[in-house]
């Protein structure tokens, strides 16, 4: 049987889906073969733990999955970070020669595209050819496409300069509250307290080591995310307004997105995915009212994942590749 894969390769966790090259398109159905890694944002971690960690998963998973590597004829890796041309040319020659050390065929079609167009070849239904995604996670970003294939993007600017409404800024903006809280600057209300027993810290004032000495990556700011979620569902003031100006940040996206074409509308699919609007019921349910009440679109659940995005468009590249040959 041959083969093609699909990878979702995030900043903190990549995914790798191998699927039968002929078989019906993956997307929604449950993936058997799906294994999963480390991040490999090549921003991140640098091009060639990129290329080390993607090739420890491909091998793991021929390996757990037995599946020779002359059976594989097409990979396509929807990865975060490489939303430039030249990113995409690095990031399709490393692939290539890892593949290459793992004795995958010279002929095996290798193709990698930024993970927001994998997100949306994954969420969109497959009777619909345009749509949005928004992609609320450790960052945030959304995408578009019209139905004669025009792509349109929002966001994409890094932690430092975007990600609005994302888990990092969500968490970072929770310590920032616990900051101006201890300085009697604003009202304390579970945060601080919640923040403490996390970290086992005895005082706030340790943040400052932890912040600036310590100098966390934009995971572990993200993972003060679930703290807000919590105090939001046990009624925290702070804990609420953040989580509501996210679904903001995160609805003016969609906005920002339907400004760009006449075609988009009210009732234009916007699907979602990301750790923050899949777990956050407020942010989920604040969004999904904002784009109605705002005319954005309308929203439509996931058909699937960026891993079986990834392996449709890895379906469809073989399928051209033979139909040419």
């Amino acid at each position: 049987m041959e083969y093609v894969i699909g990878i979702d390769g995030g900043g903190t966790k990549t995914s790798c889906l191998f699927y039968p090259a002929d078989a019906p398109p993956p997307v929604g159905r449950k993936p058997p073969l799906l294994i999963t890694g480390e991040g490999t944002n090549p921003h991140v971690i640098g091009w060639e733990k990129m290329q080390d960690r993607l090739v420890e998963l491909l091998q793991r998973g021929m390996e757990k999955f037995q599946i020779p590597p002359s059976r594989i004829r097409a990979v396509c890796c929807g990865l975060a970070g490489v939303g430039r041309p030249d990113d995409r040319i690095r990031a399709e020659a490393k692939i290539r020669q890892g593949a290459l050390q793992l004795l995958f065929s010279e002929n095996s079609i290798i193709f990698v595209e930024s993970d927001l167009f994998a997100a949306l070849h994954g969420a969109l239904p497959p009777d619909k050819q345009a749509g949005m995604l928004l992609i609320a996670g450790t960052g945030s970003n959304a995408i578009a496409r019209t139905a004669e294939g025009d792509i349109f993007r929002s966001g994409g600017w890094g932690h430092l300069l975007g990600d609005e409404g994302s888990g990092y800024q969500i968490g970072l903006q929770t310590l920032q509250h616990a900051a101006r809280a201890y300085d009697y600057r604003e009202e304390e209300g579970l945060l601080s307290e919640m923040i403490l027993e996390k970290m086992s810290w005895q005082n706030l004032r340790e943040m400052v080591a932890y912040m600036y000495e310590k100098k966390p990556d934009k995971k572990e700011i993200a993972a003060f995310a679930p703290l807000v979620m919590r105090a939001a569902d046990n009624g925290d003031k702070t804990a609420l307004r953040i989580l509501r100006t996210a679904a903001d940040e995160l609805l003016l996206h969609i906005r920002s997105l339907q400004k760009r074409s006449s075609e988009f509308t009210e009732a234009t699919p916007v699907a979602t995915t990301g750790s923050i609007i899949t777990h956050s019921r407020i942010v989920h349910t604040y969004f999904q009212q904002g784009l109605k009440d705002q005319k954005l679109g309308k929203f439509t659940p996931s058909s699937g994942t960026p891993a079986e995005g990834a392996a449709l468009k890895a379906q469809q590249l073989y399928a051209d590749y033979k139909k040419a040959r």
